[in-house]
């Protein structure tokens, strides 16, 4: 039997991602394999999702934990990698996670990853440098929440990948879309950033952005 011991699938959960998820999956697309969580998108979601060949599995608001479970079973890997539908993953750090599940230390099931947060080309520093628990190996970990993904290790220790590497390429780079922001004042004060210059800026992501990947 094949050893699928090194194998990642990513599950995503998505609710009228067409505007995000392209970018999202063409970043993970060299994955073992896609899970889609849908909750009933009625844009373009599903479509996108096809194009990468991403198996989908439908649920209701308030019901992810079984859906999450359901592919977390059905998955061809041992390893599962949590995306959000906003995210781009730099293939360096693809790299990294794969040299990771490829010889895993002993005892240590699950892999931190640091975060930075985009809005309009310009890091937000309040809700950069997370480590979040986002990899882990089947059996470790439960879900938690049914309307967001969050994770509990349940046996083991956790791994974190430092970003000793370009800074750009060691972290998840989460992108907040101009047209989904509400009451963000507050962050752009933090974060020095000039309303005036977002006015003028297209705010959305780039095709550059998935370029240098």
């Amino acid at each position: 039997m094949e050893n699928l011991g090194n194998k990642i699938t990513a599950i995503i959960k998505t609710s009228n991602s067409e505007a995000t998820l392209y970018n999202t999956l063409e970043s993970i697309k060299e994955l073992d394999e896609i899970y889609i969580i849908d909750e009933n998108s009625t844009d373009d979601t599903a479509e996108i999702a096809k194009q990468y060949k991403a198996k989908i599995i439908y649920s209701n608001k308030g019901e992810l934990i079984p859906a999450l479970n359901q592919a977390t079973d059905e998955a061809i890997g041992d390893w599962i990698f949590v995306v959000k539908d906003n995210e781009i993953i730099p293939q360096k750090l693809i790299y990294e996670i794969k040299k990771y599940t490829e010889s895993p230390k002993k005892n240590k099931n699950a892999i931190n990853i640091p975060l930075k947060t985009i809005f309009c080309d310009k890091e937000i520093k309040s809700a950069s440098n997370k480590k979040l628990l986002r990899i882990f190996k089947k059996g470790t970990c439960s879900y938690k929440g049914n309307y967001s993904i969050s994770l509990k290790l349940e046996k083991g220790k956790i791994h974190s990948i430092n970003p000793n590497f370009k800074i750009k390429n060691g972290y998840i780079l989460s992108y907040i879309e101009n047209d989904t922001v509400k009451n963000f004042t507050n962050i752009l004060e933090k974060n020095r950033i000039d309303i005036k210059t977002i006015q003028k800026t297209n705010c959305s992501r780039s095709e550059e952005h998935t370029s240098e990947l």
